[in-house]
């Protein structure tokens, strides 16, 4: 254990757990004083991740590195240019947006490299976060006697910390490192971390996250996984079912949840808006197809396409091609490795990236996200079988 592995560990633990335990803190009286607390915990971590990134790319230089590398320097320098060219000012959100992607995504390359739950105490202390969750969201339920006890709590226009997003992306991937490091129980992790992304309301970390358990099935029992995911299901079926028949409050507001507008997205206020936001994308990137129109969702008022053509309507095709090549080299990487080393690990690994990917083309734009980087740097750590440690700090 060196010191990156504590620091990642320390990161890991602040964005996601912190993330967590401190919104809800807020949004019960707790004073706010580090704002929304995610974003300035990233500014506090990037100056020891960023100069751990350029010397790990010094000795570990690899293709997706480069390219990863390459991808981020094209939007910071595009930002920058656009300041000082464009009429475009440094504390515009759209300069500030470039800045966060390198900051998101640099400080997940870190949490992928570097993060290992195979230590028992760290091990131990995400199961005593895990238990914490779990034990939060079931006091809530019985005390306010609601299933969806702590949507309504982030709901509630006094708090400013947090939203449903964002403590569905804590949940997201302390469900994904669990997974990943966990050697049992990996189907009751699975639904239990879909169950309460389910009781949170974040529709596309549940969506990515039964992706991800889908993929997983199908990888690891290619000729069972479709009996295995109609169970489920059918279980799921059921379960509703005797919820209807024992608890028909629950019931409802089951029926009546953002997660029910998945099944009926003609309905949906959310899915007509991303569609609109598509649309002009489309349009944006016909008028200009190379550079793309940096800002346009904000000097325009037009809004942004979620998914990656964000990258192309902002920054041009050069960064949509990179990311794609990026993503496409990786699902090589980890295919072939799936097919010579056959494990937990690698499975997961696979089944992270075709995920990330699904919801890159569908709901996730790149921007505040750290999911791209802790793919690249879990390929560097896994894949390419670097040691997670390194002999200076």
């Amino acid at each position: 254990m060196t010191f990156h592995n504590y620091f990642s560990f320390l990161i890991y633990s602040t964005l996601f757990f912190g993330y967590f335990v401190y919104s809800f803190a807020v949004l019960s009286g707790f004073p706010n004083f580090l704002g929304g607390m995610f974003s300035l915990s990233l500014t506090i971590f990037f100056p020891i991740v960023f100069v751990t990134y350029i010397f790990n790319l010094k000795i570990e230089s690899n293709l997706i590195e480069w390219l990863y590398f390459l991808l981020l320097f094209y939007v910071l320098s595009y930002s920058f240019i656009a300041a000082a060219f464009l009429n475009t000012a440094l504390s515009d959100p759209p300069v500030s947006k470039g800045l966060l992607l390198i900051f998101y995504s640099l400080v997940g390359w870190f949490i992928g490299r570097f993060l290992t739950l195979e230590n028992h105490i760290f091990r131990n202390i995400n199961y005593l976060c895990i238990i914490y969750i779990v034990g939060f969201f079931l006091m809530n339920i019985i005390t306010e006697g609601n299933i969806f006890a702590v949507l309504f709590i982030l709901l509630d226009d006094s708090g400013i910390a947090s939203t449903y997003q964002g403590i569905g992306r804590s949940i997201f991937f302390i469900g994904v490192f669990t997974l990943l490091f966990s050697k049992k129980h990996i189907h009751t992790l699975f639904l239990s971390f879909i169950l309460l992304l389910f009781l949170v309301g974040s529709r596309t970390h549940i969506l990515g996250f039964v992706s991800m358990f889908f993929f997983y099935l199908f990888l690891s029992y290619p000729k069972s996984s479709i009996i295995t995911l109609s169970f489920v299901i059918a279980a799921f079926s059921v379960t509703l079912s005797i919820i209807n028949i024992y608890f028909p409050e629950s019931y409802d507001a089951i029926v009546t949840s953002r997660m029910a507008e998945l099944f009926n997205l003609a309905s949906s206020a959310s899915f007509a808006s991303r569609m609109q936001t598509f649309t002009t994308g489309w349009e944006i990137i016909g008028s200009y197809p190379i550079f793309g129109s940096f800002g346009h969702y904000f000097y325009n008022s037009t809004g942004y396409p979620h998914n990656f053509l964000y990258a192309w309507s902002n920054w041009g095709y050069l960064p949509l091609l990179l990311i794609l090549i990026i993503f496409f080299i990786a699902l090589f990487k980890a295919f072939i490795r799936v097919l010579t080393i056959r494990n937990h690990v690698n499975i997961m690994l696979v089944s992270y990236i075709i995920t990330v990917f699904i919801l890159y083309i569908f709901l996730l734009e790149p921007i505040d996200d750290v999911s791209l980087g802790i793919m690249v740097g879990l390929l560097t750590g896994i894949i390419d079988e670097k040691q997670k440690n390194y002999t200076y700090l």
